[in-house]
């Protein structure tokens, strides 16, 4: 299902939320490859979304995203501060946590420590986006703010390489106008800092492909940002090797 979160857990493919459109699902389900069969999640203590999340290593934790709102905003839509994860040992959900402020659209990621959710936006009608991170530990049930990579974005992917967490593509907003930029940006955990990556040979862009090889991110696919732009395709990609540090 669109935007739903998918993860792999090892055994099983488990995924939940996502829709189309104005369609927001509350549901999951897993798959496990070695019977072919799929099995319903029990019902999620968190309303449905389009939704962000990732895989820990035990549980599948969901935060934020963006849902129907039936509280009469004019927009018709809010964005979630909130979580829950999904142990399927126990077959059970937890509600965890709020995040500091709401996210939607932010790339969800996990270092092997902490949940790392960086970039995304807020109230929806509004053009700030967020150029900083949260970061969730299990072990304790609290955050910590991230610092800012610089540009707000969302849309954008992200990798862990083992070390670094790398950031390329999405939305930001220059001189009153949606742009992609071609720049990513590497987060260090433990030294908390930020710095750029070089310029891409690829049209910045959204809705692309990213994944992490084990020595290097490859990039491929995806639309360019603004919606003036012809309604296209990219069907090029490229590859990016980090220097060690």
């Amino acid at each position: 299902m669109a935007n739903a979160v998918t993860v792999w857990t090892g055994r099983q493919v488990l995924t939940w939320g996502g829709g189309c459109c104005d369609d927001y699902s509350a549901g999951g389900a897993a798959y496990t490859p070695a019977t072919n069969t799929w099995q319903r999640l029990p019902a999620s203590p968190l309303e449905g979304r389009h939704a962000t999340g990732a895989w820990t290593g035990k549980e599948l934790i969901v935060v934020g995203g963006i849902g129907k709102d039936n509280g009469g905003n004019v927009v018709g839509y809010k964005v979630f501060a909130d979580a829950a994860a999904y142990d399927p040992a126990a077959h059970s959900w937890r509600r965890l946590s709020p995040m500091p402020a709401p996210r939607a659209g932010a790339s969800v990621t996990w270092d092997g420590t902490e949940v790392l959710v960086v970039g995304g936006r807020g109230a929806l009608g509004s053009s700030r986006l967020y150029a900083d991170g949260v970061a969730y530990n299990p072990s304790t049930n609290r955050w910590r703010r991230l610092p800012t990579m610089g540009t707000g974005r969302f849309g954008h992917t992200a990798g862990w390489t083992g070390r670094h967490l790398l950031v390329w593509g999405g939305r930001t907003f220059r001189g009153g106008a949606w742009t992609a930029p071609a720049r990513g940006g590497a987060y260090d955990p433990v030294g908390n800092r930020w710095w750029s990556l070089p310029i891409s040979p690829l049209r910045g862009r959204v809705g692309h492909l990213a994944v992490w090889t084990g020595s290097r991110m490859l990039v491929w696919g995806g639309s360019p940002a603004r919606e003036s732009d012809p309604q296209q395709s990219f069907t090029d990609g490229a590859a990016y090797m980090p220097t060690p540090l």
